[in-house]
């Protein structure tokens, strides 16, 4: 059998493999030919942080996305993907030192999956683990190309806070318009926020425990489905978020003095 190593091109409309005319007849026009790559790509260990179960599935296409951006430091894969099931909608990924160019494309072209790609370095990735609850929530589970240790110190910046705090006030005069995602997120940024105030952990299994404790068992799974009452939820929530509005307004104006 003879072999030909050829080096694949892009096209316009289809990329395609230039041979040497000199060749053996075997690789005539119109003969039927399979390709085979001459080096496997590499095969990369992922490192779980916090991640219990994952689908097959899903393992392959980690491989993939983790296999992009190859100069980077570091690639970390996070948010609703890493649930159990496939009801995501989007894949959430941070390039840690390095170049994001062409990274969301190329996952959206080989997977079908729209991407959130972000880029940052260690300092920056520190920062908004010491001192943004909702970073803290991304990233209390991930799926890395390296083992990564964060080094966390959490203070509070009462202003950052108080706009994430802002963006849950239509809970509470738009509250029949929302549908049960969008309910879901702003109750659990006000609580994640009350968690991160209090110097307790803020990750996806605390927060839903929380939710769970003021507003009932089941009630995730309700306000999800759309199927909770308004009367039933918003004196709670709006208690809560006052408390943490008043916390807020304290420490801007202890800052301030």
């Amino acid at each position: 059998m003879v072999n030909l190593i050829g080096k694949i091109s892009r096209g316009s409309l289809m990329d395609q493999v230039y041979l040497p005319k000199n060749r053996p007849s075997a690789f005539a026009p119109g003969c039927y030919v399979e390709l085979v790559p001459v080096l496997a790509p590499e095969k990369i260990t992922p490192y779980f942080y916090k991640v219990v179960h994952i689908e097959p599935l899903k393992v392959e296409m980690i491989q993939t996305i983790l296999s992009l951006a190859p100069d980077a430091g570091n690639v970390l894969i996070c948010g609703s993907f890493l649930e159990r099931g496939y009801g995501f909608h989007d894949i959430d990924v941070i390039v840690v030192n390095g170049s994001i160019t062409g990274v969301a494309e190329n996952i959206e072209k080989t997977l079908g999956i729209h991407a959130h790609v972000i880029s940052l370095d260690n300092t920056s990735l520190s920062e908004g683990l010491s001192t943004d609850p909702l970073f803290c929530m991304l990233l209390s589970k991930f799926v890395a190309r390296k083992r990564v240790i964060f080094r966390v110190q959490r203070r509070i910046l009462p202003r950052l806070l108080d706009l994430h705090l802002l963006s849950s006030k239509p809970l509470f005069h738009e509250f029949e318009e929302l549908d049960g995602d969008q309910k879901y997120k702003m109750i659990r940024n006000i609580v994640a926020m009350r968690l991160f105030i209090d110097y307790r952990n803020v990750d996806s299994e605390s927060v839903n425990k929380e939710i769970e404790r003021l507003l009932g068992r089941g009630s995730i799974q309700n306000i999800k489905k759309n199927m909770t009452r308004k009367k039933d939820v918003l004196p709670i929530l709006l208690k809560l978020y006052r408390k943490v509005f008043n916390h807020l307004m304290g420490e801007i104006h202890a800052q301030s003095k």
